[in-house]
């Protein structure tokens, strides 16, 4: 299983910055970045860091070139000059693992926004980059485009692939292993989920709240109601009240 980074803080609090030096398209002006032990700031080493590190946007759009679905995912490919029975082994793996074979044929501009994205993550990882950085990547998203992104990303998490989600949504951020919270370009917190979001005084003071079931279990330990402390998932706080109802 590959590690599961969350990126949160409020706006201007350096997010973005953060993953566009990790994919050397920003070069830092203070202190280094390494990426794999390459050092951003060579640009002998751009190439070979924009290969570890892939990068999803914001808007789809903005990375979607082709006028097919396959043709886009194969953009990059073409570029690295990939063997074309190659090129159509990744074009067809990846688009299966995003869930979008069946519209290889399509043109992107026909597509719902969360089948845009899912089309930019398959271009992505058929450049088979050892992580992959996603910048508010479902921000744009209807509720079902975001539910069905988050499908992904949990399905790569377990196959292995490193990723590294920049968010505002704290929701989603309770799919991911670690959180950094960033303030002023400077971490502020880090740790695993149930460690992040039990420091409440230090969210507030970063304008960031825990995620909703977070606060309402809380409310429910402040009036006395016996719930342990590491209650993420709206499952889990079910699952506890019914051992609690069962016990009285």
């Amino acid at each position: 299983m590959g590690d599961f980074l969350c990126v949160l803080g409020p706006n201007g609090s350096g997010k973005s910055t953060f993953g566009r030096l990790l994919n050397a398209l920003l070069i830092p002006t203070e202190g280094e970045v390494l990426v794999d032990g390459l050092d951003t700031r060579d640009s002998r080493n751009t190439w070979a860091i924009r290969q570890r590190v892939g990068m999803v946007f914001q808007n789809p759009d903005n990375q979607i070139v082709g006028t097919q679905v396959e043709e886009d995912v194969a953009f990059g490919l073409e570029n690295l000059g990939i063997p074309r029975q190659e090129m159509r082994r990744r074009v067809e793996e990846n688009l299966t693992r995003v869930g979008m074979l069946s519209y290889r044929q399509h043109p992107p501009h026909l597509l719902s926004g969360g089948q845009k994205q899912r089309v930019a993550i398959a271009g992505v990882l058929a450049m088979q980059p050892q992580s992959i950085v996603l910048d508010e990547a479902t921000s744009l998203l209807d509720p079902k485009g975001r539910s069905e992104v988050r499908k992904i990303l949990v399905q790569l998490h377990h196959e292995g692939v490193t990723l590294i989600l920049i968010t505002h949504l704290m929701e989603e951020a309770l799919l991911a292993d670690k959180l950094v919270i960033l303030n002023e370009g400077r971490i502020v917190l880090f740790g695993s989920p149930e460690e992040v979001f039990g420091q409440s005084e230090m969210l507030r003071h970063c304008h960031l709240e825990a995620p909703t079931v977070v606060r309402l279990a809380q409310a429910l330990r402040d009036q006395s109601v016996a719930l342990p402390n590491r209650i993420l998932q709206v499952e889990e706080l079910v699952d506890e009240l019914c051992v609690l109802k069962r016990s009285i």
